[in-house]
């Protein structure tokens, strides 16, 4: 069971999913992100819903890619579901208009404003 679930849009935030997983290591906090961790061969639509079923963290990368994804709406209906004992933080990558189901789901929830190439400081400052 990892500590953080990192859900992003490979395209658009793949090499930020994989800094912020490498910082968040260094200060001994684990991570699950698709691009790395599904099994070869392993099937995405097991794999996904038990990894959100048991981190702490549900760290979205929120850019304009990921709103036009297929899947990242369905990650985060399965992290909201659990939204009385996970903690849902929704990183804001950039200026763009979000679609009406991520206000649905984050209606309440803050985005924090977050740099598309962050320095080692905005990166560790995010682990801590």
């Amino acid at each position: 069971m990892a500590d953080v679930f990192i859900s992003y849009h490979e395209d658009s935030a793949g090499t930020l999913a994989q800094q912020i997983a490498a910082t968040l290591k260094s200060w001994g906090i684990t991570c699950w992100y698709a691009k790395r961790d599904v099994v070869l061969g392993g099937a995405f639509a097991g794999e996904i819903p038990q990894q959100i079923n048991e981190c702490k963290l549900f760290l979205l990368l929120l850019n304009k890619g990921a709103c036009q994804s297929l899947y990242i709406p369905n990650e985060l209906a399965l992290a909201f579901k659990r939204s009385r004992d996970i903690h849902i933080l929704p990183l804001k990558i950039g200026e763009f208009q979000e679609p009406d189901w991520v206000s649905f789901f984050l209606v309440l929830i803050q985005r924090i404003p977050f740099p598309a190439q962050p320095d080692a400081q905005e990166l560790h400052r995010l682990a801590a």
